[in-house]
Parts: C-alpha cells; sequence; structure tokens
C-alpha cells in the first residue's frame, strides 16, 4: 500500500466520525521497535489536527495497515472533536469496536508483532 492508498484509507475511515482532513499522515515511518503507530497532536491557527505515523514493518502488509490507522483513528478523533485524548480508555474501546473488522485487525497486528519481537 502506497502513500496516497494510506492517505485515501485514513479518508475513509474517519469521514463518518471526524473532520478527515484534519488527520494527516506523516511521511516519516516510526522507527520504535515496539510500537505499531502513534498519533501527535498539535493546533495550528486555533484549530486541532493529528498526525498519524506507522512502523515501516506495518507499511509492509496492507491489511494490517488498515487496523493500525483505525486504532490511531479512534485516537485522533477525541482530541479534533474536542481538543482532548482519551488514551485507551472505554470511550476509545467503544469507538475501536463501532468498526469491528478494522478493530480485530488492530488486535491482530498487535498480536502478531508483538510474537514476532517475542522471538527476535
Amino acid at each position: 500500500m502506497n502513500y496516497m492508498d494510506m492517505t485515501m484509507t485514513i479518508q475513509e475511515l474517519a469521514q463518518p466520525y471526524t473532520d478527515p482532513d484534519a488527520i494527516k499522515l506523516s511521511h516519516y515511518f516510526l522507527d520504535n521497535g515496539k510500537l505499531l503507530g502513534v498519533c501527535e497532536f498539535y493546533t495550528e491557527d486555533g484549530l486541532r489536527y493529528a498526525t498519524i505515523r506507522i512502523a515501516g514493518k506495518v507499511a509492509r502488509t496492507e491489511v494490517l495497515i488498515k487496523g493500525v490507522l483505525w486504532h490511531e483513528i479512534c485516537h485522533a478523533i477525541p482530541w479534533i472533536e474536542s481538543g482532548h485524548t482519551d488514551g485507551h480508555s472505554s470511550a476509545f474501546q467503544r469507538r475501536l469496536w463501532s468498526r469491528p473488522r478494522y478493530a480485530l485487525l488492530s488486535l491482530f497486528a498487535e498480536f502478531w508483532f508483538g510474537l514476532l519481537d517475542a522471538f527476535n
């Protein structure tokens, strides 16, 4: 999946929940052995935005990319909408599981890469 496809996936997944233009995809991969993705929050001209960065190891597998992107979008939504973040709270879990297919992909990605890390 290339950068443009990932950006379009973010647009499609975020559309019903928040302004998809407020969520950007970083051109740079996350270079942390443990994290699969991260959502970075910032304000610009009084508006709230989020930038998602994914690990290079995730970027090789299209199906896992979608799960990780959805997970990070679920972190971005409350920031963009109200200016707060809620970590992995129950509100985050409800948001994540509002799209069960992507929630399962997110969990599978965590499991798969956790398993690989355990043997490396």
